[in-house]
């Protein structure tokens, strides 16, 4: 039983068709964009890692402690699943969407949370596989290849993050059981999860560190890391050294929790599926007050509600805002460390007031509500298409929600990177132009491609903000606006002023808007009616 419900499950969760939303062989155009896609996000990720962790390396194998790699590739092997169980766990483990449907077979209760646990593990570790092969590729290619040795990372490798994973599941829980009993229980949750996102990346990227290369500064801390927690220095010990007691410790210690772990999470998931989870909905009692207002106003409220009713959309769009806003407030106590850390990232080629134009512009491109918002009407687009309301005004509610998000971008970034760096305020007011005018355009942009191609058939939000169409060409058109206001500058703008050449990118921004703000108030009704639902 338990074999044919994985398949069921994998298919449901790994097929093609439900990760892009379509026949793969009936779209070949749209097959073949979403593979350069994927080839080219692959490359980029493993290119960015590989490159630090091949240099790191070398580092390490010049000072002959190349084993302290292994203790990267444990931290990583840890902290990847962790990150992702946080967003996982609860609605996979705990809170199953199809509860009504398996809950009623006759089907074990451990023979379901089994294969639930499964196919929620089997998508970490593919996920983590991206971030770590660097990692192992590097150790191999100093220390040489020893397949006994290659062989322990890939059966530790599958153990080493039981446990973490087993703690996280129940602390994702808590956080989802804690939070749902207060009124803005989503907001507190997504709060928790970007302060253990820059938890992790502060870290991963501390700014004390004037190398090219940011890792290496993080060699003692790493090392300190292993030293202090068992079961990495158990993995590095059986992988260095062959040594098979550290093996059994791994292993057994391991094997055992986690199998208490399925023995007490199985009860406890039976628990929460018959409970199911109750959230706050209402603080104020009293009859319901009508109030009207612009028809618009009362459209980016819904998208603002709908933002924070969801874990992953919020988590996805709202990256962009919270980097900024964590770095303009650390850049007031760490200026020139934070700086020197973000023209590394950039590779060295451009300082002072561009890196924070290039960082605030990546940020804005990042922020992209208006691609999916769209998407994630679902099944219920045909609410929207039966009020009386223009079909322009829902996109212009989508475009504001967008815009809403980047205002504090813009301001916020503005004002506090300027004083950390000292910034005359006729650059601040020009760079504010170019800001909102690039975000205006970005928005609008994201709009046309939502409405182009959107996808209403999804059984989870994640599958339309991350793997959808419509998102992977509106990351393709940012980089693109990216690229036009960065050849411009670079090629016609370099020698100027640097406020007279923020305002020409600026109207060069606008001039990009215009059709797109045209597409969107004369084209939407035609492209609506098209629309199914």
């Amino acid at each position: 039983m338990l074999g044919n419900l994985l398949k069921v499950y994998y298919k449901n969760s790994f097929s093609f068709k439900r990760l892009f939303g379509f026949d793969l062989k009936k779209n070949k155009a749209k097959t073949i964009l979403i593979g350069v896609a994927i080839v080219y996000g692959v490359g980029a990720i493993v290119g960015l890692f590989g490159w630090m962790f091949f240099n790191l390396g070398e580092v390490l194998h010049e000072m002959g402690q190349i084993q302290i790699l292994l203790s990267f590739l444990g931290v990583f092997l840890i902290a990847f699943p962790v990150f992702l169980t946080l967003f996982l766990a609860s609605g996979s483990l705990f809170y199953y969407k199809d509860y009504d449907i398996v809950g009623h077979l006759p089907i074990k209760s451990r023979t379901i949370f089994l294969a639930k646990l499964i196919v929620m593990i089997s998508l970490l570790y593919v996920m983590t596989l991206v971030g770590i092969l660097p990692i192992i590729f590097s150790y191999f290619y100093w220390q040489g290849l020893d397949v006994l040795s290659l062989v322990l990372v890939i059966v530790l490798g599958f153990a080493l993050p039981l446990i973490p994973v087993a703690l996280f599941s129940l602390i994702s829980l808590l956080i989802a059981m804690g939070t749902a009993k207060l009124r803005v229980g989503k907001i507190l949750y997504i709060i928790l999860l970007f302060v253990v996102l820059f938890g992790f990346m502060f870290l991963m990227f501390q700014f004390n560190s004037v190398d090219v290369n940011p890792l290496t500064g993080q060699i003692d801390l790493f090392k300190g890391i292993g030293e202090a927690y068992p079961p990495l220095m158990w993995f590095q010990n059986a992988i260095a050294s062959h040594d098979w007691l550290s093996v059994l410790y791994l292993l057994g210690s391991h094997g055992l929790l986690f199998a208490g772990f399925i023995y007490g999470g199985e009860k406890l998931a039976v628990y929460t599926n018959k409970r199911g989870i109750k959230s706050v909905t209402h603080s104020k009692k009293g009859p319901a007050k009508l109030q009207q207002e612009d028809i618009i106003i009362t459209l980016v409220k819904k998208e603002i509600k709908r933002l924070f009713a969801g874990v992953n959309y919020a988590l996805n769009t709202l990256f962009g805002v919270v980097i900024v806003l964590v770095l303009g407030v650390a850049s007031l106590f760490f200026g020139d460390q934070i700086m020197s850390f973000l023209q590394q990232e950039m590779g060295g080629m451009i300082a002072g007031e561009l890196v924070i134009v290039v960082l605030i512009l990546f940020a804005i491109m990042m922020t992209t509500t208006s691609a999916v918002s769209l998407s994630l009407e679902g099944k219920k687009l045909w609410v929207i298409k039966s009020l009386p309301i223009e079909p322009y005004k829902v996109m212009y509610s989508k475009v504001l929600l967008n815009m809403v998000l980047i205002v504090p971008i813009v301001f916020f970034g503005t004002i506090l990177f300027g004083i950390s760096s000292q910034i005359i305020l006729v650059n601040q007011l020009s760079m504010i132009l170019l800001f909102l005018s690039f975000g205006a355009a970005i928005s609008l942009l994201y709009a046309i491609v939502n409405m182009l191609v959107p996808k209403f058939e999804f059984s989870n939000e994640v599958e339309v903000v991350k793997q959808s169409l419509s998102i992977i060409i509106a990351i393709f058109a940012g980089f693109s606006m990216l690229a036009i206001n960065g050849l411009l500058y670079f090629y016609a703008f370099i020698d100027m002023n640097l406020a007279i050449a923020f305002l020409l990118l600026a109207v060069v921004n606008v001039v990009i808007a215009i059709p797109c703000w045209y597409v969107i108030r004369f084209k939407s009704s035609s492209i609506f009616n098209k629309f199914q639902g």
